[in-house]
């Protein structure tokens, strides 16, 4: 058998190529996720988006070769690259919750400033609160 597709096909039918699929397709969409997400010039961006395209890449090889259902190297490899994409995302939003809490606690020119960085400020839970007052009274 010289199709990693077909092969996975006929030793554990729709439903187990259906999860073989669904692994690959979640790394593929959650690392160009990560990548689309970061800050220009952010060195994990990229690894987010090679690991994604090593991901296609293994697919697209797997049409003419078992690839790493054959060998351990690159089932290693192609799991690396998972747990990059994985890593990246992780890293991404304790960047997010720290940026988050710093501009909660900025001043009112500071969050200027911050929000000229691209910085956006969380918005305050005070528009959700229920009015207290009568709604005549409220500005």
């Amino acid at each position: 058998m010289h199709n990693l597709h077909i092969l996975i096909l006929t030793e554990v039918g729709i439903v187990g190529y259906t999860a073989f699929a669904l692994v690959f397709s979640v790394g593929i969409f959650r690392g160009f996720r990560a990548a689309w997400r970061a800050p220009v010039g952010d060195p994990l961006a990229a690894i987010a988006a090679a690991c994604a395209v090593g991901l296609i890449a293994h697919l697209l090889h797997g049409l003419v070769d078992p690839g790493f259902r054959l060998n351990l190297g690159i089932a290693e490899l192609l799991y690396t690259g998972l747990g990059l994409i994985a890593g990246v995302r992780a890293a991404q939003r304790r960047a997010a919750a720290e940026i988050g809490s710093a501009t909660r606690s900025l001043s009112a020119q500071e969050q200027g400033a911050a929000t000229a960085l691209g910085i956006r400020p969380r918005p305050s839970a005070a528009h959700n609160r229920p009015a207290v007052r009568a709604r005549r009274d409220r500005q």
